[in-house]
């Protein structure tokens, strides 16, 4: 019988131990693993309409940031979910939509976005960047709680 200590999770110690199955001819390599399993259903939330979720739209926000959010509302009622994405996707696909989002209003209207907590951009090694970083080009669209409070309809 090999005893293997392991450091478990937060932090305690325990001991594992790894037999060969009863009746076994040969040696066999055994291992226990112990795993939690949270077996509650992901919560389903449904999507606002268009229109509805236009209407969340705060007008304090800059012209740039509406025109974005309102082609994202456009994109998730199209697709029937909400999905993130890369800034170059985004951009690209704005500017082929009808009607088109120059890139550089779409640039603008993110960045207000992101300085009033609605998205974030997260580079490939997982750290979150500003528009100003070397590593924007790669990084993904994060939608922060304030956006997605517009996008789903209210919990009941």
């Amino acid at each position: 019988m090999t005893r293997i200590n392991v450091l478990g999770k937060k932090g305690k110690f325990k001991k594992l131990r790894s037999t060969p199955p009863a009746g076994a001819k040969r040696p066999a390599s055994v291992m226990t693993l112990e795993a939690t399993v949270d077996v509650k259903p992901q919560e389903l939330r449904r999507l606002r309409s268009f229109f509805a979720a236009s209407l969340l739209i705060p007008g304090h926000l800059s012209g740039e940031a509406q025109i974005v959010l309102r082609a994202l509302f456009d994109c998730f009622t199209k697709q029937k979910e909400v999905k993130e994405g890369l800034i170059g996707d985004l951009m690209w696909g704005f500017a082929q939509g009808h009607p088109a989002v120059p890139e550089a209003l779409t640039v603008a209207g993110l960045r207000h976005l992101e300085r009033a907590g609605y998205v974030r951009f997260q580079a490939k090694d997982n750290s979150f960047v500003s528009f100003e970083s070397d590593k924007i080009a790669g990084a993904w669209v994060r939608y922060q709680n304030k956006l997605l409070s517009m996008i789903y309809e209210d919990r009941k």
